[in-house]
């Protein structure tokens, strides 16, 4: 009894490990492709606005329709670089983001926000690489904890390459969590999601 007892336990918690790598190989996959589509579209975006020399119409309404066809994106921004003029520094970032079920609009270019010194804008100007931010809460700007993709833009690429701005898109933590409610597991299964630094995105 206590031989028989000892294999059927081994080979049931073996099986229960395959199962659980099968179930986590599973929800990783759908997190990662989440994750990819807001990549391609960030990077899509910025590729269509630099073919303009400003911020016009047409730009305004990629990002706007970046909002609203994509659920699971809170905002959307175009921060422009800065550019000196007669001594003065101009700073221009158009913002579209969700509040309410609605669509809203912000320029970050107010003083109290100082878009250029937040990750999202600093790093991907200064390392030249499309990066996601670890979690924030975006006070003055989306106003709500999230994360943001954020992808630097240039006029020409290769050694001559102008940079132009950075393109972003954001994701609420709120909306990571409901995303991750309805990965369902096992009865007893919980899914976490980590950051690279070991932040908690959502759980």
């Amino acid at each position: 009894l206590i031989y028989n007892y000892n294999i059927s336990r081994k080979l049931l918690l073996k099986n229960v490990e395959e199962s659980t790598r099968h179930l986590s190989a599973s929800a990783v996959n759908k997190i990662e492709s989440f994750f990819s589509e807001i990549e391609k579209t960030t990077q899509n975006a910025a590729s269509i606005i630099i073919q303009s020399d400003s911020i016009d119409l047409q730009s305004h309404r990629i990002i706007k329709d970046i909002v609203l066809s994509n659920p699971e994106i809170y905002g959307s921004c175009i921060a422009c670089k800065p550019i000196i003029s007669n001594g003065d520094t101009i700073l221009y970032a158009p913002y579209y983001y969700k509040t309410n079920k609605k669509l809203s609009f912000k320029n970050l270019a107010e003083k109290n926000y100082h878009y250029i010194s937040w990750d999202w804008y600093r790093i991907p100007a200064h390392e030249h690489r499309g990066l996601w931010t670890e979690p924030y809460f975006d006070e003055g700007g989306g106003n709500a904890l999230m994360t943001t993709y954020a992808v630097p833009a240039y006029k020409n690429k290769g050694k001559n390459s102008d940079f132009f701005g950075v393109v972003t898109a954001d994701v609420s933590l709120q909306w990571l969590n409901e995303m991750l409610n309805n990965i369902h597991l096992t009865e007893n299964a919980y899914v976490f999601l980590i950051s690279n630094t070991g932040n908690i995105l959502s759980y």
